[in-house]
């Protein structure tokens, strides 16, 4: 059998209803009996076994630890020592005369400030207040009732059961809340740090990103892609990739790969493009774009862009270097040998013929050992 204990302080500056109450909430060993009798008496047909560990699941006894205080500044006090040791009051009996201190109202609106939680009853048996008027001086809730007196000992149990039961479901519910809201705040932190690390990430890459949802919105970008780009704030503001997109080409020259790729990725989600788009200004930019997967879903698509124009311009250099002639900047073996291997796979494969008009400069080996800067590469 389970077994639930609540505390209950009466107020009032009678010592004899101390008395009264802490007879009807205390239960001696035969009525302890009796409702035990009774809750087996009355429950479902599951507890009329021989399997005590059933009856004790569905019995539940309320043990009452009763306190009091004769004045309300006594009473207030009680509360607040019983609530700062954590231990606090379910309910509070508050009489509404106790000469000559605070009377019923006065203890009540202490008591709530101290500890709006614990379910109040107040006890008349004349009122210097009428209902109304008591939720105007104390607010209209749900926690609090009057009981007139000369009571009836049945009805105080009772009140004191389901008032006390009541108070231990918020009790229950305020700490489920609190425990949701502690794991909200939890994840939400780590959500935000996940957030803050994505966000380092981004910022800290060498490339511009663009992330896109399916639905053609923005979803972030990196402070590099809109420097590369140039994109206007009231562009990205809408955060429309049709928008970025056209301030993009507005850059690029009247046919470009970068338009064709964005219009033909859209109709094919999962696949991956990488292109090289040279810019008006002669800027280089090399791409690479994948499709953006969340729980193995494709909600979106990457784009990210690299400056290789150093890079383009250093390869073409080298190139050049190889396949030419330092002093003269004519093609050299290199090249000559290329444009040969080139013309006879043209010629074989279109069955064609071609020529090579062949020049001999008399002693130019001489002029070239005389005046290059550098040994001929031929």
């Amino acid at each position: 059998m389970k077994t639930s204990i609540f505390k209950i302080i009466i107020i009032d500056d009678n010592i004899d209803i101390h008395k009264d109450f802490i007879k009807i909430l205390k239960l001696n060993r035969n009525e302890a009996e009796l409702d035990d009798l009774e809750a087996r008496i009355f429950s479902d047909d599951n507890t009329l076994t021989n399997d005590s560990t059933s009856t004790d699941r569905k019995i539940e006894k309320q043990i009452f630890e009763i306190d009091t205080a004769t004045q309300g500044q006594e009473g207030v006090e009680k509360i607040r020592l019983a609530l700062e040791a954590g231990q606090p009051f379910a309910l509070a009996f508050v009489d509404i005369r106790m000469p000559p201190g605070w009377d019923g109202i006065e203890t009540i609106k202490h008591i709530w400030k101290i500890d709006h939680d614990i379910q109040v009853v107040i006890c008349t048996a004349y009122s210097d207040y009428t209902w109304e008027e008591t939720v105007k001086e104390l607010g209209m809730g749900d926690n609090l009732l009057i009981i007139k007196k000369p009571f009836d000992n049945t009805a105080v149990r009772q009140l004191a059961t389901a008032l006390t039961k009541k108070w231990h479901l918020m009790q229950q519910s305020r700490e489920y809340a609190n425990r949701l809201e502690k794991q909200i705040e939890e994840r939400t932190n780590l959500l935000q740090e996940s957030i803050s690390e994505i966000r380092a990430t981004l910022e800290s890459s060498a490339d511009g990103i663009l992330v896109v949802s399916n639905d053609g919105n923005i979803v972030d970008y990196n402070t590099r892609f809109v420097h590369m780009w140039e994109i206007p704030a009231d562009v990205l503001k809408p955060k429309k990739f049709y928008l970025v997109t056209k301030a993009m080409q507005n850059k690029l020259g009247e046919i470009n790969k970068l338009s064709a790729d964005i219009e033909d990725l859209s109709n094919k989600l999962a696949q991956i493009r990488s292109q090289e788009i040279t810019l008006k200004n002669g800027q280089v930019y090399e791409y690479y774009t994948q499709p953006h997967e969340l729980n193995g879903k494709i909600v979106g698509r990457v784009w990210s862009f690299r400056d290789i124009t150093n890079r383009v311009y250093l390869e073409k250099k080298l190139e050049y270097q190889a396949t030419h002639d330092s002093l003269t900047n004519l093609p050299n073996r290199i090249l000559l040998l290329d444009r040969i291997k080139h013309s006879i796979d043209e010629s074989n494969r279109n069955n064609k013929i071609f020529a090579i008009l062949f020049f001999d400069l008399d002693r130019f080996k001489n002029i070239n050992d005389s005046l290059g800067g550098n040994p001929p590469l031929n």
